[in-house]
């Protein structure tokens, strides 16, 4: 059996670091989309509020202005949207440099096949 020339191996490696680093990204995506669903919940809730209002900041609950409220609410979602954005970009680059990647080795091991055959 014919070794594994070391370009290849090399790449192999890098295939798999895209493929952690696209889990990565996409577990990030997640947890941002499901912290904005939360926001845009809280956003509702606070738009139906008649009277105070309260914020819990670290392990204190204090009154504040419904407009700041909402106004910090949708700019947090806004701020997420736009990181959640970036990250589909990434995440779609990432999954074109891994098959990228991945054709030239299933290629490099199929020439391997047919030296060895």
């Amino acid at each position: 059996m014919t070794d594994i020339p070391k370009e290849t191996q090399e790449d192999l490696l890098k295939l798999q670091g895209l493929q952690r680093q696209l889990q990565i990204i996409i577990t990030q995506k997640q947890q941002l989309e499901l912290e904005n669903s939360m926001m845009e919940q809280a956003l509702k809730e606070v738009e139906k509020a008649e009277g105070k209002v309260y914020k819990a900041i670290g392990g204190i609950i204090i009154e504040q202005d419904k407009k700041k409220i909402q106004e910090d609410l949708k700019e947090k979602v806004e701020d997420n949207k736009l990181k959640i954005d970036t990250l589909k970009k990434q995440e779609e680059r990432t999954k074109n440099n891994a098959k990228d990647l991945q054709q030239k080795v299933e290629k490099e091991l199929k020439k391997l096949e047919t030296v060895s055959a």
